[in-house]
């Protein structure tokens, strides 16, 4: 919530670019843990340091979709994190192995250096290539903005605005609780299900 709060105040293009460019300076610093209590560090302030990541790219999409095309466009960003994982699992894998005791470096510190490249790519073109208005981009038409920003305006209409009070107020927002928890139970549940049946295998 604290780092939505300054995107909507700062702008998506640069808390985004931030949220980017502090990942990868972490990670990298990541290279030099020297034990467990440097590590644990390190691994807290990379926590941190990426946490408005995800609601952050959710916040940014509200503002470019309506909620008809909406949950489309956050499901397709969401299927990059399975994908990520099945692509940049074996290349993890490989670079390590590879790279392993290349002018000294073990294979993970070459993973995390590797990892710093990406991310920092990716923050730097974030701040040249995202706008935080639709009348700022200049690769839509005049006619096609004022369409965006009417779905937009329209959409906006029909939800409700509440305080933080009046949201804890309203019974949904805790029957959605007491779902979120369940479900949380279940996914627990079959965790350990899985994980205890894999040695069997």
């Amino acid at each position: 919530m604290p780092s939505n709060l300054i995107l909507h105040r700062v702008g998506a293009r640069m808390w985004i670019a931030r949220i980017m460019v502090t990942w990868s300076i972490v990670s990298c610093l990541t290279m030099f843990a020297s034990g467990a209590t440097s590590f644990y560090v390190l691994r807290f302030l990379l926590g941190v340091a990426e946490a408005g990541f995800f609601p952050g790219i959710v916040l940014y999409l509200f503002t470019w979709f309506s909620s008809n095309r909406r949950s489309q466009i956050i499901a397709l960003f969401m299927a990059a994190i399975p994908v990520s994982g099945a692509i940049g699992g074996p290349v993890s894998g490989w670079i390590m192995q590879q790279l392993g005791g290349v002018h000294g470096l073990a294979g993970w510190k070459w993973l995390f250096l590797i990892e710093v490249i990406g991310s920092l790519v990716v923050g730097i073109a974030a701040f040249f290539m995202l706008h935080d208005r639709i009348e700022s981009v200049s690769w839509l038409s005049s006619d096609e903005k004022a369409l965006l920003a009417r779905d937009l305006e329209a959409d906006a209409q029909t939800r409700t605005h509440q305080t933080v009070g009046g949201a804890f107020a309203n019974p949904k927002v805790w029957l959605l609780g007491q779902h979120v928890w369940l479900s949380m139970a279940a996914l627990v549940v079959a965790a350990i299900g899985i994980n205890s049946i894999a040695p069997v295998f």
